[in-house]
């Protein structure tokens, strides 16, 4: 275990440590975006205040291209899902990513199960159809296994 606290601290870490990995799961962005400033301070109260953000490293993005475990992401969109995570999978070089809706009240972040599209390297895609979450992480276990004995 890493321990670390920003964005920057989680990529080197990742860097440093992906020449020793087999597979590479990453499930979620630490965050899209962080606030351009930093204060130690408190910030008063005002009437108004403009916070501005800027985007945090992609650390799947930072990742030499020619790594040897398996890459796996993840892709949480509100529409256009396969296109959006078509488009992530070649991207950030992954050998597949697993796509889920997160606008969806039955799925997903706020519920128990999920559904998800599984979309691979060679452009076959795997659909799982609502189920538990735990369910799905197996499947996947499987799917990944899979994939590292034919490699």
């Amino acid at each position: 275990m890493v321990r670390v606290t920003t964005a920057e601290e989680m990529q080197s870490a990742v860097n440093e440590s992906v020449g020793d990995a087999d597979v590479l799961v990453m499930c979620a962005a630490v965050a899209d975006y962080r606030p351009a400033q930093f204060s130690r301070q408190k910030i008063k109260k005002s009437l108004a205040v403009s916070l501005e953000l800027v985007p945090t490293p992609d650390i799947l993005k930072s990742l030499p291209a020619d790594q040897k475990c398996l890459v796996v992401g993840f892709a949480a969109e509100t529409n256009d899902l396969e296109r959006n995570a078509k488009i992530k999978l070649q991207t950030k070089n992954l050998d597949l990513i697993v796509a889920n809706d997160v606008s969806r009240a039955d799925v997903g972040m706020e519920s128990a199960d999920n559904e998800v599209t599984i979309l691979f390297r060679d452009g076959k895609t795997k659909t799982i159809e609502r189920t538990s979450k735990k369910n799905i992480a197996r499947e996947l276990v499987k799917i990944i296994s899979n994939m590292k004995k034919n490699v």
